[in-house]
C-alpha cells in the first residue's frame, strides 16, 4: 500500500495532483474487476496480484488529500479541514470492511468488489467534472503564462491528459528533490492511518501514535509551504500547539 504514496506523491508534482488522483481512481476500478474475475481454480495468486494493485491505487486519495487541504485552506484553518478529512476517510476504513462482511454474506464474496468498483467509478466520474488542480507555484521567477481554455472539456483534457499544462513547471532536478523529501510525510500517512485501525484492537497500545502521527505530517505539509511564504516562523508555533493537543487529548 505505501508503495502507491512514493510512486504517486512525486508525480504528482509533475503532472498534478488532479492527475495522479483521477488516474489512480482508474487503476483502481480496474484493480476491484480484476479481483471480481478470479472465481476459477488457480486464480489465488492472480487475486493477490489484484489485491496488491488495489492498495497500490488505493491509498493515493488518502495521500494526495491532505496535500490538496493545504492548497486549499490558510493556516489556521487546517486544523477543522484535516480533521473533518481524516474524519471521514477513516470512518471509510472501518465500515467499508463490515459492511462488505454483510454484502457478502447475503451474496457472492465477488458482490463487495462490484459495489466497491462501482463507488470508485462515481469517484471517478466526479473527480473528472469537478476536480481542478490546486498545486500553485509562489515562486516570484514561477511561470504562470498558462491560461485555462474556455471550453469545459479541453479545461478537462489539459488537468488530466496528462497534467503538465496546468501544473506548476517542476525540472527534473526540482522532481527528484521532492521525491526524496516527500518520505517522511508519506510514512507518517501510513502508519497513522494503519494505527488508526489497530487502536480499534488493542486500545491501550499505541493510544496516542496515530495523533502523534498526524502531528508530524501536519508539521511536515505546514512547514513546506510555508517555506514558500515567508510563515516559517508561525508554522513553527502551529505545529508545536497542535503536537501538544494531539498527544494529550483523548480520542
Amino acid at each position: 500500500m505505501i508503495i502507491g504514496g512514493f510512486v504517486f506523491f512525486p508525480l504528482a508534482q509533475k503532472f498534478g495532483r488532479s492527475s495522479a488522483i483521477f488516474w489512480s481512481l482508474l487503476g483502481l476500478m480496474a484493480a476491484q474487476i480484476w479481483s471480481a474475475c478470479m472465481t476459477h481454480k488457480g486464480d489465488y495468486a492472480s487475486f493477490l496480484g489484484s489485491r496488491v494493485l488495489s492498495g497500490f491505487f488505493g491509498t493515493v486519495t488518502g495521500i494526495l488529500g491532505p496535500r490538496i487541504l493545504v492548497d486549499l485552506f490558510f493556516l489556521h484553518q487546517r486544523g477543522r479541514a484535516f480533521t473533518a478529512f481524516h474524519f471521514f476517510f477513516d470512518f471509510g476504513t472501518v465500515a467499508g470492511p463490515t459492511l462488505g462482511a454483510f454484502v457478502a454474506a447475503n451474496r457472492s464474496w465477488t458482490a463487495a468488489y462490484w459495489y466497491t468498483f462501482a463507488l470508485a467509478g462515481v469517484s471517478f466520474i466526479m473527480c473528472f467534472f469537478f476536480l481542478y488542480e490546486t498545486a500553485w507555484n509562489r515562486e516570484p521567477e514561477a511561470d504562470h503564462s498558462y491560461t485555462s481554455p474556455e471550453s469545459f472539456v479541453a479545461s478537462r483534457l489539459d488537468t488530466f491528459f496528462p497534467g503538465t499544462k496546468v501544473a506548476p513547471h517542476t525540472s527534473f532536478a526540482d522532481f527528484v528533490r521532492l521525491s526524496l523529501i516527500s518520505e517522511p510525510y508519506i510514512l507518517t500517512t501510513f502508519v497513522a492511518q494503519s494505527s488508526t485501525q489497530s487502536v480499534h484492537s488493542c486500545h491501550n497500545a499505541g493510544h496516542n501514535l496515530p495523533r502523534l502521527l498526524y502531528a508530524c505530517q501536519f508539521w511536515f505539509l505546514c512547514g513546506h509551504e510555508c517555506h514558500h511564504t515567508g510563515l516559517a516562523s508561525e508554522a513553527g508555533e502551529d505545529w508545536r500547539l497542535w503536537l501538544y493537543v494531539s498527544t494529550k487529548c483523548s480520542l
